[in-house]
């Protein structure tokens, strides 16, 4: 037998069966509420600031980092922007990680790890200190981290570090 049709609200309207615009819209907005909304971020980077923890009295802790994601180009893409290499653009995300996580990362995390995270954007509002203006300010609450180098790696570029300082 034949597979049955899909139900109505997934089976293809042709445009034909609208009489005006007004009446498609009304079918794409109906239909945009069945999809749920989505709050997900996934970035990979490095750690741009020493782990410091802040333990509450209730025994809850928090973790705020720093994370540096450089943009990587095509090599077509560096000649039709004229992009040279070591010129690529750099950007930094506030993370709040709470928890477990913020415990994890306070002792296996350092700053210029990398590490790869998944969590959610939350905009945050705060003073300006200078103009005494109400700013936002987009920051990710991660729900997942993870270590990408290994604990050689890790030494290595501790080592290297240590070289350039001397």
């Amino acid at each position: 037998p034949p597979p049955p049709p899909p139900p109505p609200s997934t089976a293809p309207i042709p445009p034909s069966s609208f009489a005006s615009m007004d009446d498609l819209l009304k079918e794409v907005s109906a239909a945009g509420r069945e999809v749920p909304d989505v709050n997900t971020v996934t970035l990979t980077g490095r750690v741009g600031n020493i782990p410091e923890p802040y333990h509450f009295d209730d025994g809850k802790v928090v973790l705020n980092l720093s994370l540096a994601c450089t943009k990587k180009y095509h090599p077509l893409e560096r000649r039709a922007k004229d992009i040279k290499y070591g010129e690529e653009e750099t950007d930094w995300f506030r993370l709040t990680l709470w928890g477990r996580d913020a415990e994890f990362a306070s002792k296996y995390v350092t700053k210029g790890a990398r590490v790869g995270i998944r969590g959610s954007l939350q905009p945050t509002t705060y003073i300006d200190r200078t103009s005494g203006e109400e700013r936002e300010s987009p920051q990710i609450t991660v729900a997942d981290l993870e270590v990408l180098e290994t604990r050689a790696e890790a030494e290595l570029r501790e080592r290297n570090k240590m070289e350039r300082e001397a």
